[in-house]
């Protein structure tokens, strides 16, 4: 009886950690802005993929951007964003915070 219990105890702890797992993905909607822009930034100090990811990664925690791509072969960053809440001089800022810059 006592195997009983602990193996249905085990099955549902399973079955709930698997439940959670999915309602986490099925949270992933894109971002939608009413105002959304293109903003093109040139970026000195890329060299690799890893700095593709550190601005991409910083540039995303900005309130209002939808969605950033860093290129480090061109230099050049693409950030969609609500042009009412980010201009290109937040984006630069936060771009100097993680080690790079941003010209004009």
């Amino acid at each position: 009886m006592m195997r009983i219990l602990s193996l249905l105890f085990f099955v549902t702890l399973f079955l709930g950690a698997c439940q959670s797992k999915k309602s986490e993905q099925n949270n992933t909607e894109p971002v939608s802005f009413e105002n959304v822009g293109e903003i093109v930034l040139n970026v000195e100090g890329m060299t690799c993929d890893g700095c593709e990811m550190t601005i991409e990664k910083g540039l995303m925690k900005l309130e209002g951007v939808a969605e950033v791509k860093a290129d480090h072969e061109t230099g050049i960053t693409t950030v969609k964003a609500d042009t009412l809440k980010v201009n290109r001089k937040d984006l630069a800022k936060i771009i100097e915070k993680v080690g790079y810059h941003a010209k004009d």
